[in-house]
């Protein structure tokens, strides 16, 4: 047998393992035929999953639900985000907002209390001041309870106004009933672009700033949709579970 025909013979069994060819088409024009060339495909095995790991972690928060675009929320954050919602009590007490409210401890998110109307506290007596908390504090513990889950019990004071004359007080009673004051170290100021007092490129930039295992505050807004949360995706920047890391727990 001649050698070059033994040896291409050899190297189309060789590649007839590798790859996997299409179905030969063949055309005729007149006597002469013309057979198309197969195209291989090959075959590479199973899918491998890439895990990037995130550029930036933080602990995104968001006040004032839930409102209309709290699922809107839920559908646009990363599935690998955890988040703290802050909430309002009497939304809470409407029935479509405690459905909202399950659904978003279902996702594995976490609620924290944001009083129960939101007022000033330093305009508030005392006695106010503890039902604003204790009220809203039941209809989280029932949310939580719903869904077989355990209260982390967060407090975030209404725009940061922790009581005036009152604010001794008011800090001793959540610290005898177990909560965790909650401040933050970036205001987005998602509200502003709404009032025309920010523009796109002022929210996308307050976003970027965060650092490492800062806690972050926005609002239940369009603008968290729009911008802050898609931008937080194209940066590869994570939210974790504020109130299960231990890197957090010390400066609250």
């Amino acid at each position: 047998m001649d050698r070059r025909l033994f040896l291409a013979g050899l190297g189309s069994i060789a590649l007839g393992g590798a790859i996997r060819y299409s179905t030969l088409g063949c055309t005729q024009s007149g006597n002469s035929e013309t057979i198309k060339q197969p195209e291989p495909t090959l075959t590479i095995g199973p899918e491998i999953k890439v895990i990037t790991p995130p550029e930036k972690q933080i602990y995104l928060t968001i006040d004032d639900g839930p409102t209309s675009y709290t699922e809107q929320i839920l559908d646009t954050l990363h599935p690998d985000d955890r988040v703290t919602f802050f909430m309002i009590g009497e939304r809470l007490d409407k029935q479509n907002g405690y459905d909202i409210a399950c659904e978003v401890l279902k996702k594995g998110h976490d609620i924290g209390n944001h009083s129960y109307t939101h007022p000033f506290f330093s305009k508030q007596t005392i006695d106010d001041l503890i039902r604003e908390i204790s009220h809203t504090d039941k209809a989280i513990d029932a949310a939580y309870k719903t869904v077989s889950r355990e209260n982390p019990r967060l407090f975030r004071f209404p725009y940061n106004d922790f009581g005036g004359k009152n604010m001794r007080a008011t800090k001793r009673y959540l610290k005898e009933n177990g909560y965790i004051i909650v401040r933050w170290d970036r205001d987005l100021r998602d509200w502003e672009y709404h009032s025309g007092r920010a523009s796109v490129d002022q929210i996308i930039a307050n976003v970027t700033k965060a650092k490492q295992y800062d806690i972050v505050l926005c609002h239940e807004t369009r603008a968290t949709i729009e911008l802050v949360i898609p931008t937080l995706r194209s940066k590869n920047i994570r939210s974790s579970h504020l109130a299960k890391d231990s890197k957090v727990k010390t400066r609250l």
